[in-house]
Protein backbone atom coordinates (compact mmCIF):
# COMPACT_ATOMS: atom_id res chain seq x y z
CA UNK A 1 0.00 0.00 0.00
CA UNK A 2 0.99 3.73 -0.54
CA UNK A 3 -1.06 6.92 -1.13
CA UNK A 4 0.79 7.80 -3.30
CA UNK A 5 0.16 5.32 -6.27
CA UNK A 6 3.55 4.83 -7.46
CA UNK A 7 3.74 1.48 -8.15
CA UNK A 8 3.80 0.65 -11.68
CA UNK A 9 1.95 -2.93 -11.27
CA UNK A 10 -1.47 -1.35 -9.48
CA UNK A 11 -3.61 1.05 -11.40
CA UNK A 12 -4.56 1.93 -7.62
CA UNK A 13 -2.50 1.02 -4.55
CA UNK A 14 -4.28 0.45 -1.25
CA UNK A 15 -4.40 4.33 0.59
CA UNK A 16 -4.83 6.38 -2.58
CA UNK A 17 -7.84 6.67 -2.74
CA UNK A 18 -8.36 7.28 0.96
CA UNK A 19 -5.80 10.17 0.62
CA UNK A 20 -7.46 11.18 -2.55
CA UNK A 21 -10.95 11.88 -0.42
CA UNK A 22 -8.90 13.52 2.09
CA UNK A 23 -7.27 15.69 -0.10
CA UNK A 24 -10.53 16.94 -1.82
CA UNK A 25 -12.50 17.18 1.88
CA UNK A 26 -9.82 19.89 2.61
CA UNK A 27 -9.70 21.26 -0.66
CA UNK A 28 -13.55 21.47 -0.54
CA UNK A 29 -12.84 23.87 3.14
CA UNK A 30 -10.33 25.91 1.61
CA UNK A 31 -12.27 26.73 -1.25
CA UNK A 32 -15.56 28.15 1.06
CA UNK A 33 -12.52 30.24 2.54
CA UNK A 34 -10.82 31.19 -0.45
CA UNK A 35 -14.34 32.42 -2.36
CA UNK A 36 -15.41 34.26 0.54
CA UNK A 37 -11.61 36.24 0.81
CA UNK A 38 -11.61 36.49 -3.01
CA UNK A 39 -8.03 34.47 -3.11
CA UNK A 40 -5.82 32.59 -4.83
CA UNK A 41 -4.87 29.11 -2.71
CA UNK A 42 -1.72 27.30 -3.30
CA UNK A 43 -2.18 23.90 -2.37
CA UNK A 44 0.60 21.30 -1.88
CA UNK A 45 -0.40 17.64 -1.97
CA UNK A 46 1.91 14.82 -1.35
CA UNK A 47 2.69 11.96 -4.07
CA UNK A 48 6.61 12.08 -4.06
CA UNK A 49 7.88 11.62 -7.22
CA UNK A 50 4.16 10.69 -8.95
CA UNK A 51 1.47 13.20 -9.24
CA UNK A 52 -1.40 11.00 -9.00
CA UNK A 53 -2.83 12.76 -6.43
CA UNK A 54 -2.66 16.12 -7.36
CA UNK A 55 -3.81 15.17 -11.19
CA UNK A 56 -6.46 13.36 -9.85
CA UNK A 57 -7.43 16.06 -7.03
CA UNK A 58 -6.88 19.05 -9.50
CA UNK A 59 -9.61 16.89 -11.84
CA UNK A 60 -12.27 16.34 -9.23
CA UNK A 61 -12.57 19.96 -7.16
CA UNK A 62 -12.32 21.82 -10.24
CA UNK A 63 -8.88 23.33 -9.88
CA UNK A 64 -7.64 26.37 -12.06
CA UNK A 65 -4.18 25.16 -12.32
CA UNK A 66 -2.78 21.77 -11.54
CA UNK A 67 0.86 21.40 -11.09
CA UNK A 68 2.35 17.72 -11.33
CA UNK A 69 5.33 16.05 -13.11
CA UNK A 70 2.90 15.00 -15.64
CA UNK A 71 1.54 18.41 -16.25
CA UNK A 72 4.24 21.47 -15.92
CA UNK A 73 3.27 24.69 -16.79
CA UNK A 74 5.86 27.13 -16.87
CA UNK A 75 5.53 29.92 -13.90
CA UNK A 76 4.61 32.45 -16.78
CA UNK A 77 1.94 30.22 -17.76
CA UNK A 78 0.36 30.26 -14.46
CA UNK A 79 1.08 33.82 -13.94
CA UNK A 80 -0.99 34.65 -17.00
CA UNK A 81 -3.80 32.10 -16.43
CA UNK A 82 -4.28 34.00 -13.01
CA UNK A 83 -4.10 37.44 -14.30
CA UNK A 84 -6.90 36.70 -16.60
CA UNK A 85 -9.06 35.45 -14.17
CA UNK A 86 -8.23 38.17 -11.49
CA UNK A 87 -9.31 40.35 -15.13
CA UNK A 88 -12.77 38.56 -15.36
CA UNK A 89 -13.43 39.28 -11.64
CA UNK A 90 -13.38 35.46 -10.33
CA UNK A 91 -13.77 35.55 -6.91
CA UNK A 92 -11.22 32.49 -6.43
CA UNK A 93 -8.85 30.59 -7.85
CA UNK A 94 -7.24 27.22 -6.31
CA UNK A 95 -3.88 26.08 -7.97
CA UNK A 96 -2.96 22.25 -7.01
CA UNK A 97 0.61 21.61 -6.71
CA UNK A 98 2.24 18.27 -6.28
CA UNK A 99 5.15 17.87 -3.68
CA UNK A 100 8.65 17.92 -4.31
CA UNK A 101 8.43 20.21 -7.60
CA UNK A 102 8.34 23.62 -5.98
CA UNK A 103 8.54 25.67 -3.49
CA UNK A 104 4.98 26.80 -2.93
CA UNK A 105 5.95 29.32 -0.49
CA UNK A 106 7.68 30.95 -2.77
CA UNK A 107 5.46 30.25 -5.75
CA UNK A 108 2.57 31.82 -3.64
CA UNK A 109 4.83 35.17 -3.21
CA UNK A 110 4.92 35.53 -6.76
CA UNK A 111 1.42 34.99 -7.69
CA UNK A 112 0.73 37.51 -5.56
CA UNK A 113 3.31 40.07 -7.08
CA UNK A 114 2.53 38.93 -10.82
CA UNK A 115 -1.41 38.76 -10.73
CA UNK A 116 -2.82 40.69 -8.00
CA UNK A 117 -4.85 37.94 -6.19
CA UNK A 118 -3.88 38.09 -2.16
CA UNK A 119 -2.94 34.48 -2.23
CA UNK A 120 -2.43 31.95 0.70
CA UNK A 121 -0.50 28.73 0.62
CA UNK A 122 -1.18 25.80 2.01
CA UNK A 123 0.66 22.39 3.22
CA UNK A 124 -1.46 19.31 3.73
CA UNK A 125 1.24 18.12 4.49
CA UNK A 126 0.40 14.40 7.30
CA UNK A 127 -2.83 15.28 7.43
CA UNK A 128 -3.57 13.41 3.98
CA UNK A 129 -1.93 10.09 5.61
CA UNK A 130 -4.64 9.58 8.32
CA UNK A 131 -8.09 8.87 9.14
CA UNK A 132 -10.50 5.97 8.25
CA UNK A 133 -9.97 4.11 4.19
CA UNK A 134 -12.32 4.51 2.37
CA UNK A 135 -14.83 1.72 1.12
CA UNK A 136 -12.81 1.81 -2.41
CA UNK A 137 -9.63 1.21 -0.47
CA UNK A 138 -11.02 -1.78 2.05
CA UNK A 139 -12.78 -3.75 -0.84
CA UNK A 140 -9.26 -3.33 -2.55
CA UNK A 141 -7.12 -4.74 0.19
CA UNK A 142 -10.12 -7.38 1.09
CA UNK A 143 -9.18 -8.55 -2.89
CA UNK A 144 -5.45 -8.66 -2.47
CA UNK A 145 -5.48 -10.67 0.74
CA UNK A 146 -7.73 -12.94 -1.36
CA UNK A 147 -5.80 -13.68 -3.96
CA UNK A 148 -2.88 -14.05 -1.79
CA UNK A 149 -4.19 -16.43 0.34
CA UNK A 150 -5.02 -18.91 -2.92
CA UNK A 151 -1.45 -17.98 -4.11
CA UNK A 152 -0.36 -19.40 -1.33
CA UNK A 153 -3.03 -22.06 -1.08
CA UNK A 154 -1.49 -23.10 -4.55
CA UNK A 155 1.88 -23.30 -3.13
CA UNK A 156 3.80 -20.20 -4.14
CA UNK A 157 6.70 -18.86 -2.16
CA UNK A 158 5.40 -16.46 0.24
CA UNK A 159 7.88 -13.73 -0.97
CA UNK A 160 9.10 -12.46 -3.68
CA UNK A 161 5.46 -11.80 -5.34
CA UNK A 162 3.53 -8.69 -5.82
CA UNK A 163 -0.32 -8.38 -6.13
CA UNK A 164 -1.99 -5.12 -8.15
CA UNK A 165 -4.60 -3.98 -10.18
CA UNK A 166 -5.01 -4.19 -13.81
CA UNK A 167 -8.02 -3.13 -16.34
CA UNK A 168 -10.08 -3.68 -12.75
CA UNK A 169 -8.77 -7.64 -12.16
CA UNK A 170 -6.17 -8.47 -9.62
CA UNK A 171 -3.30 -10.24 -10.95
CA UNK A 172 -0.26 -11.04 -9.31
CA UNK A 173 3.82 -11.00 -10.46
CA UNK A 174 7.56 -12.04 -9.25
CA UNK A 175 8.97 -8.90 -7.59
CA UNK A 176 11.51 -8.86 -10.67
CA UNK A 177 8.90 -8.26 -13.46
CA UNK A 178 6.82 -6.24 -11.35
CA UNK A 179 9.40 -3.20 -10.51
CA UNK A 180 10.37 -3.64 -14.23
CA UNK A 181 7.09 -2.45 -15.35
CA UNK A 182 6.50 1.20 -16.19
CA UNK A 183 3.92 3.54 -14.50
CA UNK A 184 0.89 4.90 -16.32
CA UNK A 185 1.09 8.37 -16.93
CA UNK A 186 -2.51 8.85 -16.95
CA UNK A 187 -2.13 10.79 -20.79
CA UNK A 188 -6.15 10.56 -20.72
CA UNK A 189 -6.74 12.67 -17.27
CA UNK A 190 -3.70 15.37 -18.70
CA UNK A 191 -5.17 15.57 -21.51
CA UNK A 192 -8.64 16.27 -19.69
CA UNK A 193 -7.01 18.78 -17.31
CA UNK A 194 -5.94 20.60 -20.52
CA UNK A 195 -9.14 21.01 -21.53
CA UNK A 196 -11.05 21.53 -18.28
CA UNK A 197 -8.61 23.89 -17.02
Amino acid sequence: GTIDNDIASSEYTIGFMTCLNTICDCIDKLKDTSSSHQRCSVIEVMGRYCGDLAIFSGIAEGAELTVSPDHRPSDEEIFRKLRRLKAQKKGHAVVVVSENLLDVNELGKRIQEETGFETKVEILGRLQRGGSPCAFDRVLAARFASRAIELLDEGMPSTGRVIGLKSGEVHDYEINEALALKRNSHKDLVSLIDLLQ
